[in-house]
């Protein structure tokens, strides 16, 4: 069962002999807190960073513009500094025009190749059959070739790790268990003294949580990708 940011921090509280489970009522009460929470998010981006979790994949879709060739799209997701568009396991980008009776996957190419051509060649097209696709900093960039002559229809995979937690109520979307033991661990690793505890223990049970985690999601991942071909 998903936790909300305030029943995670409890949770790493029961690690740390802080918390009885509902003891923490705020992310930020004291300066102990949040401390807490901060390594909590810390943790947080570290198993957001280990896999492709499917509650944080996020089909965002966006439609052309005549005369326009570079998009930032933002509907069904929101994406952010971290975020990517996701790819098969043989390496395809997972962008595709969804335009009706001519649908398809774009080939990717790279920004610089898109750039080139927009310099070399600055021509409009009517179908773009491949495109660019990277992070802008704030959210992501698709870059096609030529500019867009007519309106068409796409969709993207994009990842998107969520925001830092802040807000008592949020619910932690990426899996919870080895968030709490990595978030104990690196309170212990930086304050021994308050915290008490042997971080290496607690970073030996996030590894084998977030192993195991990563077995069963892989072998499910495997089994779809085999069913489909």
């Amino acid at each position: 069962m998903a936790k909300t940011a305030i029943q995670l921090l409890n949770e790493i509280g029961r690690h740390l002999r802080l918390s009885t489970g509902s003891t923490f009522t705020s992310l930020t009460q004291d300066l102990r807190i949040g401390f807490i929470t901060m390594m909590m998010n810390e943790a947080k981006r570290v198993v957001e960073d280990r896999w492709k979790w499917d509650a944080l994949k996020y089909m965002v879709t966006f439609d052309s513009v005549i005369g326009t060739g570079t998009y930032v799209p933002a509907t069904g997701g929101t994406p952010n500094e971290r975020s990517y568009v996701t790819r098969t396991p043989i390496g395809l980008l997972n962008l595709w025009d969804v335009t009706s009776a001519q649908q398809g996957r774009l080939r990717e190419l790279t920004r610089d190749d898109v750039e080139h051509m927009r310099i070399v060649a600055n021509g409009t097209q009517a179908i773009n059959n491949a495109a660019a696709v990277y992070n802008n900093g704030t959210g992501i960039t698709v870059m096609f070739p030529n500019l867009c002559s007519s309106v068409r229809n796409y969709k993207a995979q994009i990842y998107i790790p969520q925001e830092e937690l802040t807000t008592e109520a949020t619910t932690v979307l990426a899996p919870w268990q080895p968030i709490s033991l990595y978030a104990a661990a690196r309170c212990m690793q930086e304050r021994g003294e308050e915290f008490g505890g042997d971080p290496n223990l607690w970073f030996e049970m996030y590894t084998d949580s977030i192993t195991t985690l990563l077995g069963t999601t892989q072998i499910r991942h495997e089994d779809m990708v085999m069913t489909r071909e």
